[in-house]
């Protein structure tokens, strides 16, 4: 998996784009939704690690002292 946090970043959009079609379609898989999901936590993690934890926790719009 790539390093380049722009390049995880537009990753992670187009997962999310991805996940609201999906979600929204008629006849939608469930295992492709999860699949999404996993491929989205991945991604998230890959972030996590390359970035710094008060941007992370700012993109992500976590509370910072409930994550820790």
């Amino acid at each position: 998996m790539t390093t380049d946090v722009n390049k995880l970043l537009a990753r992670h959009q187009a997962l999310a784009e991805e996940l609201h079609y999906e979600r929204h379609r008629v006849n939608a898989s469930a295992a492709r939704v999860d699949n999404i999901c996993a491929e989205g936590r991945a991604v998230q993690f890959q972030l996590l690690l390359h970035m710094p934890c008060r941007a992370f926790f700012k993109l992500f719009n976590i509370n910072q002292e409930a994550a820790l």
